[in-house]
């Protein structure tokens, strides 16, 4: 519950802000991950799901940027059938509300590089064996640092597409047995507002 205030006490105070501010912009964004959990002994990005939140964007020079986002982010695992192993017996679902703070800068016309942090705050964790689904929230660090980077190509002056990829840089599993850290690539759409 704590964590839901925080979340939308930070959502009010980056819309009030851009509402008052004239180097600022508001965007709405969402968009799809494909993930995978280093660590987990299952390769490939394997685990599609989505993201969706809002950011502000601070114009520093016609070339650069901050940008601050929130955002609901699905994140996990998944075990694919093959034919040496035809059944597909394991799945994390890991749902957090990630935090990036990212600089942005133009290297070409409508081209941008972005690269920055982030913090993750775990919603909640299940892990799924085909069998039984079974609440994973506690065996997790409640919160994912790592860090991010990607492109952003500005379609026109309201939509730009976003291709990011997100690493975590600290173990996010609490059992002492395997270390386990996030790894996110996701392909997204945003919209501004203001």
């Amino acid at each position: 519950m704590k964590t839901i205030k925080l979340v939308f006490l930070l959502l009010f105070m980056l819309v009030s802000s851009a509402i008052y501010a004239q180097n600022f912009e508001l965007i709405l964004l969402g968009g799809m991950n494909a993930s995978q959990i280093n660590g987990d002994k299952l390769a490939g990005f394997d685990k599609v799901s989505y993201h969706a939140g809002a950011g502000i964007r601070r114009t520093l020079t016609s070339n650069t940027s901050l940008q601050f986002e929130i955002m609901y982010s699905r994140k996990g695992s998944r075990d694919v059938a093959t034919s040496y192993d035809p059944v597909q017996d394991t799945l994390f679902r890991f749902n957090y509300i990630d935090i990036p703070v990212l600089a942005t800068f133009r290297v070409y016309q409508q081209l941008y590089v972005q690269g920055g942090i982030y913090a993750g705050v775990l919603v909640n964790a299940s892990y799924d064996d085909g069998v039984i689904v079974s609440d994973k929230t506690s065996d997790l660090y409640r919160l994912d640092w790592g860090v991010a980077g990607g492109l952003e190509y500005r379609i026109n002056p309201k939509w730009l597409a976003n291709l990011r990829v997100s690493q975590s840089v600290l173990d996010i599993n609490k059992q002492a047995f395997t270390a386990y850290y996030n790894l996110v690539s996701s392909l997204g759409i945003r919209y501004i507002i203001q």
